[in-house]
């Protein structure tokens, strides 16, 4: 595998932490960048640009990122093609609890929820499995599924439909410059190595243009993305509220406390 503008260090650091925190959720199955990438690519060559968004997939069926960090990193930067986590509780999340085996034809199999590096993203993970065991939850569907039918519970709710915890938009970063395919698809892009640009993959959503700028949590975590991606880190104080918001689970940074953070 092919690190040009990355060092070992940086990502074995971003793949370590990313670890540690999954391990935390060990119901929630682990996606890495690097899986996401190549499932979704390596089939097709595409010729990326400011406004196309690519139909994420995992084991050939199409999966949907949510984003599960807060507005203000959200606006920094992130995956294409990927809702926020408020749009997906409110547009999304009612139409598969209320669908049929037929409607669910058209959703995607698999949610992957993303954060930073996997901690936040994996809490969203589990409280939906948790809430939701008829729809995401595969141990349960095969536990449940004639006792529900027979009871007449979520009798027509038994989709297949799986949750994923990916190892977070620092190891994505990461995970552009040093992928096998991403590499090839640059190289043999129809219109030209130049024509390729990786970072449009990240973009600021506010303009759906490709941008090199990622949040990282705190300053110690600068060393966790590689070149050309340039962290950005939010004041001091808004790191603690945001600590705080991890541990809480409700406060994200001080406009949250305030009423005055859309999220």
């Amino acid at each position: 595998m092919k690190h040009a503008k990355s060092s070992n260090g940086t990502l074995a650091t971003a793949t370590a932490t990313s670890q540690k925190y999954h391990n935390i959720f060990p119901e929630v199955a682990s996606l890495s960048s690097e899986q996401l990438l190549n499932d979704t690519f390596s089939t097709e060559i595409f010729v990326m640009d400011d406004v196309k968004t690519p139909q994420w997939t995992v084991d050939g069926e199409k999966v949907l990122l949510v984003d599960a960090r807060t507005r203000p990193e959200r606006n920094i930067s992130m995956i294409s093609g990927a809702i926020p986590l408020a749009e997906f509780n409110k547009n999304v999340l009612p139409k598969l609890v209320d669908s049929s085996p037929d409607d669910m034809v058209s959703q995607p199999s698999t949610i992957v929820f993303y954060c930073t590096i996997g901690y936040r993203s994996g809490m969203e993970g589990r409280k939906l499995q948790k809430k939701y065991p008829f729809l995401f939850d595969q141990k349960w569907k095969a536990e449940n599924y004639v006792k529900s039918e027979t009871q007449n519970l979520n009798k027509k709710r038994q989709p297949k439909m799986q949750v994923k915890n990916l190892d977070g938009i620092l190891n994505f970063a990461n995970a552009l410059e040093g992928s096998e395919t991403i590499h090839r698809m640059h190289l043999e892009s129809a219109n030209g190595p130049n024509k390729f640009k990786t970072n449009a993959l990240i973009i600021n959503p506010n303009t759906n243009k490709t941008t090199n700028r990622v949040h990282v949590y705190g300053p110690s975590w600068k060393h966790c993305l590689s070149a050309p991606y340039d962290p950005v880190v939010f004041s001091k104080v808004e790191f603690v509220w945001r600590g705080l918001g991890v541990v809480l689970g409700s406060i994200s940074c001080p406009s949250c406390y305030m009423g005055a953070c859309r999220r």
